[in-house]
């Protein structure tokens, strides 16, 4: 009985995080509501990897343009170490930014709340990569370029909130961390 109370309390734990992680991706609640564990920061950013790299593979050919396909050829192990360098970018750039900002102590709940929405966002990408057949692929590509802009006010609310800056601020900085990070990513793999 007991071992079933602990699996419990343990979904439950599970069900606030994705709850408090969905309130952000709304804009409701801020990281600083996080909890700071180094289990769930890794726990965060595994699940988030493992998922970016099930979108990776699983966008269908018909939503990607001619020299998008040429430009697939990329190996799997390329496609991982890509994605390692991109997210480890953005958060070497988000503790340069808290240590800017001198608010290192927010790092931990800042970079754990951005991986753990970022695993949310990557789902909905998932889910509506797969109705690529059934929407068709223009409406498909419009609701990824919807859904990047959500991730990208929902890094910028993010780092509004860490950082004590203007919306519009944040907003920016987010896009420099997105732009910087894909580049790098994207210089990976040549």
């Amino acid at each position: 009985m007991r071992q079933f109370r602990s699996r419990s309390f343990l979904l439950d734990d599970m069900k606030a995080l994705v709850s408090l992680f969905w309130q952000i991706c709304l804009l409701r609640r801020g990281p600083e509501a996080v909890p700071v564990a180094t289990g769930l920061l890794g726990l965060v950013v595994v699940a988030d990897l493992t998922l970016s790299l099930l979108l990776a593979f699983s966008v269908p050919d018909a939503l990607l343009t001619e020299e998008q396909l040429a430009a697939t050829s990329v190996t799997p192990l390329a496609a991982i170490a890509s994605l390692l360098v991109s997210q480890a970018t953005f958060a070497a750039l988000i503790w340069f930014a808290t240590h800017i900002r001198k608010c290192v102590g927010r790092f931990p709940a800042t970079i754990t709340a951005y991986f753990g929405c970022d695993i949310i966002v990557t789902l909905v990408m998932i889910i509506v990569v797969q109705l690529t057949s059934l929407l068709g692929a223009d409406i498909v590509r419009a609701l990824m370029l919807v859904i990047v802009i959500w991730s990208l006010a929902i890094t910028g609310f993010i780092l509004q909130r860490t950082l004590s800056t203007t919306t519009f601020v944040a907003l920016g900085i987010a896009l420099g961390m997105q732009i910087v990070s894909l580049v790098m990513g994207a210089g990976v793999t040549g």
